[in-house]
């Protein structure tokens, strides 16, 4: 094996640990990574150079929002559950939960 495919194999292997739930996203997606990525696919075309800016910045935003959940997660009151599981019985069209 080559030395040049080597660092390939590294990165798979860390992609395969995040698949099976070992490692989090954080610690293999990490900003550095995202940005040479990012801009290796502006350099190397076929795709929508306008519009990729701005599905990353949303990726970003949205990982933020869910790391901000994960620490401060919102609860809701039973009673808000409660009637929330019977509204949706209300409008389910086979008439009940299934």
């Amino acid at each position: 094996m080559t030395s040049a495919r080597r660092p390939v194999l590294i990165r798979m292997d860390a992609l395969l640990e995040v698949f099976n739930h070992r490692s989090a996203p954080s610690k293999v997606v990490t900003p550095p990574r995202l940005a040479g990525a990012t801009a290796r696919l502006l350099a190397r075309g076929g795709c929508d150079w306008r519009a990729l800016p701005g599905e990353v910045d949303a990726l970003i935003a949205e990982g933020i929002r869910r790391k901000r959940l994960a620490r401060h997660p919102r609860y809701v009151t039973l009673e808000a559950s409660v009637d929330a599981v019977s509204a949706a019985a209300e409008n389910d069209d086979a008439g009940g939960l299934r």
